[in-house]
């Protein structure tokens, strides 16, 4: 399975993931966390520490005459996996590739219950449907209020898939750059996660 977690800058799509990452490992799935943000930051959401500069990966690509990126001779993408990730806690590894190849995925798109992440929300979703990509879940975060859900639903047109609280814990352990499912591992971010990943799984990887 193949999931791209995605969504306007702020929206918590590093706290979400890396937990989901973890939480996936923990069931003794093999995850490939891969970071294609052009600011990446998920090494610390896993709670690996900085991001290591260049990213290990670089050495891997190469850039053609037309501007395009490509492997470099000899390796593949499962090489580059193998090569080039590093060790995550849980057993998950971590690849930085700052581009993402088309694939068949299915996006989560977090979204906050706002008229401006819901506009970026629906925009993500276009692109991700003009890729041919059908599966476009929408995952709520920082719900405050009972109707926030319904009130995203409606901002979107589309129903939710997900929804996350809004948790003080995940600010306390942004705070102290651990982390959230280290800082605070009963807290209600990583229960709501714990959820994602379980309905995640029940759709099947046929389905995406």
């Amino acid at each position: 399975m193949r999931v791209a977690v995605i969504g306007k800058g702020g929206v918590g799509k590093s706290v979400i993931s890396a937990t989901l990452a973890r939480l996936l490992a923990r069931r003794g799935e093999r995850v490939l966390a891969l970071d294609a943000d052009p600011l990446p930051g998920l090494s610390l959401s896993l709670g690996s520490g900085p991001d290591p500069a260049p990213p290990p990966l670089a050495e891997a690509v190469v850039q053609g005459a037309d501007g395009r990126w490509g492997w470099r001779p000899g390796i593949d993408a499962e090489i580059a996996a193998e090569r080039f990730s590093t060790a995550a806690p849980d057993g998950v590894r971590l690849l930085q590739r700052g581009k993402a190849e088309r694939t068949r995925t299915a996006p989560v798109v977090v979204v906050l219950p706002t008229t401006q992440s819901a506009m970026t929300a629906r925009r993500v979703a276009r692109l991700a449907r003009a890729h041919r990509t059908q599966t476009v879940l929408f995952v709520a975060n920082r719900v405050q209020r009972a109707d926030d859900v319904a009130h995203l639903e409606k901002l979107l047109g589309e129903p939710v898939f997900a929804s996350i609280p809004d948790d003080e814990a995940v600010r306390r352990a942004e705070r102290a750059g651990v982390a959230t499912i280290d800082h605070a591992p009963d807290c209600a971010t990583v229960a709501a996660v714990q959820e994602l990943a379980t309905r995640l799984g029940s759709i099947g990887a046929s389905s995406i």
